[in-house]
């Protein structure tokens, strides 16, 4: 069973504001059993809790466990290095704290994407000369009749 920083989970837990009490719903423990972990009274865990921890807490198994000390999960690594705005953004996302919240986080995002996707067409469609009151799909139309 590998050895998990105490420290390193409550650091985690108190930059992201969350109580321990929502740390342990979110990765599937007890919050005994986490208090005991974040003051070294458990410092060994199984693999179920220690991946559990740090999916919640967004970060690596190796940095829990004191074999790294970049405490970015996996995946952000493979995604390569964001731009600044992609960091705030996902930083800001990371914070709120409800899943009701982060659905229509989502769903707002959506909505400007869906919105910034028909402000591009129409920009293309007055720069081929169409009408703005036409309908956008006649720019659609065009981009298909072009391309054969």
């Amino acid at each position: 069973m590998p050895a998990i920083s105490g420290k390193r989970v409550r650091a985690l837990r108190e930059k992201l504001e969350w109580t321990q009490a929502y740390l342990a719903q979110h990765a599937n423990v007890s919050q005994s059993h986490l208090s005991q972990i974040e003051r070294a009274n458990v410092t060994s865990v199984g693999s179920v809790i220690l991946t559990s921890l740090a999916t919640a807490l967004n970060t690596s198994v190796d940095y829990l466990i004191e074999t790294s000390d970049d405490p970015r999960p996996p995946r952000v690594q493979a995604i390569g290095k964001l731009k600044p705005d992609e960091e705030e953004l996902l930083k800001l996302y990371r914070q709120i704290r409800g899943e009701t919240f982060k659905t229509k986080s989502l769903d707002q995002i959506r909505m400007l994407l869906d919105l910034d996707r028909t402000v591009e067409r129409e920009r293309r469609a007055a720069a081929r000369g169409i009408p703005s009151d036409e309908p956008v799909a006649l720019e659609d139309r065009a981009d298909s009749a072009a391309r054969k």
